[in-house]
């Protein structure tokens, strides 16, 4: 049985995955122009990476959200 594993490698959610791993904290537009995609594929691959529990998003008073991986980096 092939196990479902999100991330896959090469994808945009495991490049945006591991660029939050490297800045713990950073906002959805820091993802955006760190990386240099396009929102729209930034906002997708954020809202399943959080709900398949890869990330972890607090958003504070002023509704910006700040990311953090659930597991840290190796």
């Amino acid at each position: 049985m092939i196990k479902n594993i999100y991330p896959r490698p090469g994808t945009h959610a495991e490049t945006i995955r591991d660029f939050v791993q490297a800045h713990d904290g950073i906002t959805t537009n820091g993802i955006i122009s760190g990386l240099k995609l396009n929102p729209s594929v930034v906002r997708k691959c954020l809202r399943v990476l959080v709900e398949k529990g890869a990330l972890v998003d607090r958003p504070d008073e002023a509704r910006n959200h700040h990311y953090s991986a659930k597991v840290p980096a190796l």
